[in-house]
Formats: C-alpha cells, structure tokens, sequence
C-alpha cells in the first residue's frame, strides 16, 4: 500500500526567502533528536515517530507521531514564530537569537506532546515491562529529554 505526500506551502518558502536576505545564508532551526545515525535513541525515536511492521525482534509497533504531528497541528504558529524572528531581526537584533527563541517554543511542545500522547496504547506486556502505560515515556531512553533544537544553515551547520 503506497502513499502519497503532499507538501503545502502556506508561506514557509516566503519567510525562509526572508531569512536568508537578512543572514546573507540560508538560516533554519531543526527539532528533533539530534544525534547519531544509528544510535539507540535516533533509531526509538524514529521508530515511534513512523512505527515498525517488521516483528522479527520486538513486534509490530505502531506508529505514535511526535513530531511531525507537533508540526501539523502547529502549522501556523510556526509560520507566525518564524515571522517574528524575521521582525525581532529587523528590529536590529540578533537572527540566530530569533530562531532559537523558536526552537526554545517548539522543544517544548514536541515534549508536551510526548507526555501527553495516550493512543496508540502500550500492550500490556509493555506496560507491566515499562511501568508505565504512557506510550512514549520510558525511562530506560528518556526521549522526552532528547529533544532539542539546532541551528541549521545550507551547508548543515
């Protein structure tokens, strides 16, 4: 079964143009878990953003978006933050202190969303193994703790 992704700019691209004029470079945040490809808490965090059919090891675990789910649902008050970066920086002040500002926002609210997320449910093997029935929050990997966010330019600072 194929998907089909479908990417609506709703005036992200006239913001980012506005960036880059003002830093001279193209100038983004990115929030996420920041860390190696391959690590145990890249590869937990990306399984539990998309989920996994392949039940060789663990079993099938369904997908509970924490992230791009942050994203959706804060489409427009991103943009809106990422205006006022623009604004803060025209105003004389400093753009990467704009944008971290953002990014500051935004941790916290993929963290809220970790905390809060109930569906998916754990499986009661989970649960008793955990401690826990809230989806996303085990102590052993902490990923709640591991969103952050970076600066990011063109040439992936």
């Amino acid at each position: 079964m194929g998907g089909k992704v479908v990417d609506k700019d709703t005036g992200y691209a006239e913001v980012m143009a506005a960036i880059v004029g003002i830093a001279g470079k193209d100038l983004g945040v990115t929030i996420g878990v920041h860390g190696e490809e391959g690590s145990e808490i890249v590869i937990a965090a990306a399984t539990n953003e998309f989920g996994n059919i392949d039940q060789s090891a663990v079993g099938a675990i369904p997908e509970r978006s924490f992230l791009r789910s942050t994203v959706d649902e804060g489409t427009a008050e991103i943009l809106a933050d990422l205006q006022g970066a623009v604004v803060f920086a025209l105003d004389g002040k400093d753009l990467e202190k704009g944008l971290g500002l953002v990014g500051e926002k935004w941790v916290g609210k993929v963290k809220k969303k970790i905390k809060d997320l109930k569906t998916p449910a754990n499986a009661p093997s989970t649960i008793r193994q955990k401690g826990s029935s809230n989806p996303l929050i085990d102590s052993g990997q902490n990923l709640r703790n591991r969103i952050t966010w970076q600066l990011r330019t063109s040439s992936g600072e």
